[in-house]
């Protein structure tokens, strides 16, 4: 009787073990793969919104359904320039900021797509075969594509598996969100 009642508890027991370790794998892997899933989705969701206002402005100039302003702004205390673009809907909220910089070796274009629940932040470097003014050597020898996502006021680089790693806000490598829309007003 004692021995089958330790053979009962050995068996719940590790089936408890067994269940913990299963479905807390599970359940750990489903929702990692889920919060990759769904941050993926967002942003194609978003890009597909934003491609067809953008589409259906330049269809139909009378009946524009975004708003782009483009300024001239300066950067780092004025030692880069370059052009900001701030894209609305009809109703002014913003959708997205592009900063173009423009250098002597290189440009820099990043973007600001302002999703439902994040941000996603991507920044291009196109590197030149020489100075940019050089005719015919303008070719571009390589570029770096970087993305992050600041989402609950948290900043993550986004890598191209989908993998999020968290960054301290100082080690974002381009201007804040605020700082740009504080841009011309």
């Amino acid at each position: 009787m004692v021995m089958f009642k330790l053979n009962k508890l050995f068996t719940v027991i590790s089936g408890i073990c067994v269940s913990i370790t299963l479905f807390g794998g599970i359940k750990h892997n489903d929702s990692y793969d889920i919060k990759k899933m769904n941050i993926q989705q967002e942003i194609d969701d978003y890009m597909m919104h934003f491609i067809e206002l953008y589409s259906g402005s330049a269809m139909d100039e009378s009946n524009a359904l975004i708003n782009i302003e483009k300024l001239e702004v300066e950067f780092d205390d004025g030692r880069n320039t370059g052009t900001l673009v701030k894209y609305s809907d009809k109703n002014n909220s913003y959708l997205r900021y592009q900063i173009n910089l423009y250098g002597e070796t290189n440009n820099v274009t990043i973007d600001y797509y302002l999703c439902n629940n994040f941000v996603l932040i991507s920044r291009q470097i196109n590197y030149y075969s020489s100075w940019i003014l050089t005719e015919g050597w303008d070719d571009v020898l390589y570029n770096e594509i970087d993305k992050w996502i600041i989402w609950n006021d948290n900043v993550y680089n986004f890598l191209g598996d989908g993998q999020l790693i968290q960054i301290e806000k100082e080690q974002l490598d381009v201007p804040m969100l605020d700082e740009v829309e504080d841009i011309g007003g």
